[in-house]
This record gives structure tokens, sequence and C-alpha cells, in this order.
């Protein structure tokens, strides 16, 4: 189920998404509300607009960022944040939650309310990528996490030496193409470090992937994680960037249909 959400700024969107999860009687599934965000708004324009959706401790940090690239990816980070929360829980105002930076630089919810002190227990994942950002909340019970790659000639070699033969050929039986194989490969271990939060501090046969299988209709593939069976993944290539969610196992998230809508495939 698919509902979006169209109050946002020029090249934004934001939707309200079901991930469904097979239970233990086949012919039953859990279904948990996600809020799922992509943006590429000049960071200009949210500039003009940042004391409408940040928080008062995050435009605090956002004057600290330093140089105006980290600011920048700062806004349009946190702007992706309090979209996906929205659509998450739509009845708490962007500028409500606090959204913090944890030990490990993770981000944190730290508040935010309806106005009954109820903010649920949301988790988030924010990625950004050269002009592009993406991000998604969820219930904290539900794990999950993305990350977005731009495509960049420059470090396609550096990424292409990252992948391992069997994962190459993994890839390439589900219909990766073969130009887009090094950033949907990093983004597929980017995920799983963020839902573990470990960063890419292992080898990196340890955020491998096992098994993958195309998407029918769209650009993507689902598989699962050779050390983390517990995890499935969804990989899209689309026009300018790779991005892939990680989730529990037996995945089912309508992310295609999405980027269909706004053209990005």
């Amino acid at each position: 189920m698919i509902a979006r959400v169209v109050d946002t700024l020029p090249e934004s969107w934001r939707w309200t998404l079901e991930s469904r999860r097979n239970g233990e009687n086949k012919s039953s599934y859990s279904r948990e509300c996600v809020g799922f965000c992509v943006t590429q708004t000049p960071a200009a324009e949210l500039n003009t607009r940042r004391e409408v959706f940040l928080h008062p401790v995050e435009v605090e940090r956002w004057k600290s960022a330093g140089v105006p690239r980290r600011q920048d990816e700062f806004l349009r980070g946190r702007y992706a944040a309090k979209l996906a929360l929205g659509a998450w829980k739509p009845e708490v105002p962007a500028k409500a939650w606090h959204v913090a930076a944890g030990v490990f630089g993770q981000p944190v919810v730290r508040d935010g309310n309806d106005g009954n002190g109820n903010a649920g227990n949301p988790l988030v994942s924010i990625t950004h990528s050269g002009a592009w950002a993406a991000a998604l909340a969820v219930d904290e019970g539900h794990p999950m996490a993305v990350d977005l790659e731009c495509d960049d000639p420059a470090h396609a070699e550096i990424l292409r030496r990252e992948i391992s033969t069997e994962e190459w050929s993994a890839l390439a039986r589900a219909g990766v193409p073969a130009e887009r194989c090094p950033t949907v490969s990093w983004a597929i271990r980017e995920a799983l470090a963020k839902v573990l939060r470990t960063g890419l501090m292992a080898p990196r046969s340890f955020y491998e992937i096992a098994e993958v299988e195309s998407i029918p209709g769209e650009p993507g593939v689902r598989g699962s994680y050779r050390h983390f069976a517990q995890y499935g993944v969804q990989a899209y290539w689309l026009r300018e960037f790779a991005l892939a969610v990680a989730l529990p196992q037996k995945p089912a998230l309508a992310l295609g249909n999405c980027f269909t809508t706004i053209n990005l495939r």
C-alpha cells in the first residue's frame, strides 16, 4: 500500500509505505508502517526554510557544521528525515522532532510528540550523496536502514575492486547492468552496516550478499546477506544513483512504485 504525500518542497517526495514480513504461518504476515523520502531540493532553498523544519537544537548544530558543503548535507539530510518522520507519524510537526547524533554518528530521535507526550519509538536512517538525500522512519522494533550512492566514474574503479567475483556474478545473474554493479554493491553493504551500526569497519566479506534475485518489472533486486541471515535487502539502480534498504528477512516493500511516480527509473 502506498499513499503519496505531496506537501513538500520542489524536488522532494515522501510516501507512507507498508513493509510486509511473513509470519510463522505462511498464510499470515506482519505489517509495519514505513515513512520514506527522497529529495534533491537545492540547499539554498532549504536554507531559507530551515527554521520551519529544524528543531532548535538542530539549528545550532547546523550553525556549527563548518564549511558550506557540510551545512548543505546536514540540511538536506535533516529535511529528508523530517519528511520520512512526517509520513510515519503525520500528527507530529517537523520542527518538534529532534534528530540527534549517537556515539557512532548514527541518527537518534531525541524528541517529538503529538501534543499528548506520545512520540512513539521511531528509528530513523539518513543517507546523502551528491545532490541527493534519502531517509526512512519506522518503529525501532522493526530495524531498517537506507543507503544512497550517486554514480561517480571517478570512484567506479575503486568500488569495482571491492566486489568479489561471486558477488559480481550474483548481481549480474539478477540483471544488474555491469556499469551499475559497483554502486549497487556498495549501497547494499552500506545499508547493512547502518542497520548493524558498525560502519564499514570489518573485512568486505563480512557484508557480502548471498542469494539475489530480480524484482519483476523493476530496476531492482532483492536478496539476503551471507553472514546475517536475519536481514534481507532490496536494491535499485536508478537514473543517477543506486539505493538499497536493509530490513528484516523476507521483505516486501514497494519502493519500485515510488520511483516510477517521480520518473527516477
